[in-house]
């Protein structure tokens, strides 16, 4: 069974031109060796919502970075729309990011 940790998550908001890839490093000041993580945006205008992809760049110094590739948007309008990144330790879900993502045309 997964338990889901209730607490506010940082706010991290996002600009992006809808026509490029955007990637950003997160730096978290601990070992992630045994943490799972997913992000996804939650679209305005669409109820499925569309993963990220997360690269760990260096797990016991805390490094990973987030990709959000033009083709995963390509269908959302230029809009403000959600996203949210979760971790998942110990077998408990936290939301530890989340925030507004607009999407601009270029």
């Amino acid at each position: 069974m997964t338990n889901y940790v209730t607490q506010l998550p940082g706010e991290l908001n996002i600009e992006m031109t809808d026509d490029n890839d955007l990637v950003f490093a997160v730096k978290w000041d601990f070992d992630i060796s045994t943490y799972t993580f997913s992000a996804n945006i939650i679209p305005k205008a669409c109820e499925d919502e569309i993963p990220m992809g997360i690269t760990i760049v260096n797990a016991p110094l805390g490094m990973m970075n987030v990709t959000i590739s033009a083709s995963s948007i390509a269908d959302i309008a230029p809009s403000t729309n959600q996203w949210y990144m979760n971790w998942t330790v110990d077998g408990l879900i936290r939301t530890v990011l989340a925030g507004a993502l607009v999407l601009r045309s270029k």
